[in-house]
C-alpha cells in the first residue's frame, strides 16, 4: 500500500449522481490522502446516499470521475476499485445465520482473494468492534448496533484503504462511536462518510456541502 506523504491518491472531480436538488451544480471535487475523512453533508433527499453509491461504483454517474492512483475508475476497472473500498450503508449487512459466516461473507462469495482469516483473526476483528460473541452465535439474536459492529469487524478484516460509510454511528451509543472512530484512524485509510452525528462530524479534514455545492478542508472547531 503506497503511503506517500502528501500524495492525493484519491481524486473526485465533478462528480454527480443526479440526484442533487439543484441540476446546476457543479458536483463535488476534491484530493485525498492518507488520513483524510471527507463528509457528505446536506438535508434528506439532497442526494448523500446516491453520490456515496456513484463512488462506491454501485451507480452510474450522472457527470464527473473518480480516479484512484491517477487511474479513472470506469466500468472496465469496476472489479479493482471495489478491491480499495468496503461500503457500509445505513442498513447493516449481516449476510449469513452465524457470525462467523457473516465475518467470512466476502471469502464465500469469492469478492476476497486473501487468505481464508483463521478463528483467531476473527475473534480479534469482534474484539476491535467490542463484540463479545461466540463465532457459532446466531446472527439473528443480535441488537441494530452489534450487527452494524459486526459488519465493520469484517471490514477490518478485509483491510481495504477506503472506508464508504453511510450514517455510520446511527445504530451505536456514544462509546461504540468512540470505538469505532479509534478504530478509523488507527491506520491509514481514506474514509468518506454522511453522518448527522455531532461527535462523527468533527472528525472529518474535508466536507462537501450538496446543498451549497462548496467543499471546506479542514476539521470543525464544533
Amino acid at each position: 500500500m503506497d503511503q506517500s506523504a502528501g500524495k492525493a491518491m484519491l481524486q473526485i472531480e465533478a462528480l454527480r449522481s443526479g440526484w442533487e436538488r439543484h441540476s446546476t451544480s457543479a458536483g463535488l471535487s476534491c484530493a485525498l490522502s492518507w488520513g483524510d475523512h471527507l463528509q457528505l453533508q446536506g438535508g434528506s433527499g439532497s442526494g448523500k446516499t446516491c453520490l456515496l453509491r456513484v463512488i462506491a461504483g454501485l451507480q452510474r454517474a450522472q457527470q464527473g470521475g473518480v480516479y484512484w492512483q491517477s487511474t479513472s475508475v470506469t466500468e472496465a476497472q469496476l472489479a479493482r476499485w471495489r478491491q480499495q473500498i468496503v461500503y457500509c450503508p445505513q442498513q447493516a449487512i449481516v449476510g449469513a445465520d452465524t457470525v462467523a459466516d457473516a465475518l467470512l461473507l466476502p471469502w464465500h462469495l469469492n469478492a476476497e482473494a486473501s487468505a481464508l482469516p483463521s478463528d483467531d483473526k476473527l475473534v480479534e476483528a469482534l474484539t476491535l468492534m467490542d463484540l463479545s460473541l461466540a463465532l457459532n452465535a446466531s446472527t439473528s439474536r443480535l441488537s441494530g448496533g452489534e450487527q452494524y459492529r459486526l459488519m465493520l469487524a469484517r471490514s477490518c478484516l478485509l483491510d481495504r484503504p477506503i472506508w464508504l460509510l453511510d450514517e455510520p454511528t446511527a445504530a451505536l451509543d456514544n462509546y461504540s462511536s468512540q470505538r469505532v472512530a479509534d478504530v478509523l484512524t488507527a491506520a491509514p485509510r481514506i474514509v468518506i462518510s454522511i453522518s448527522h452525528d455531532p461527535f462523527w462530524q468533527q472528525l472529518a479534514t474535508q466536507r462537501y456541502d450538496l446543498a451549497q455545492d462548496t467543499v471546506t478542508v479542514g476539521r470543525s472547531a464544533q
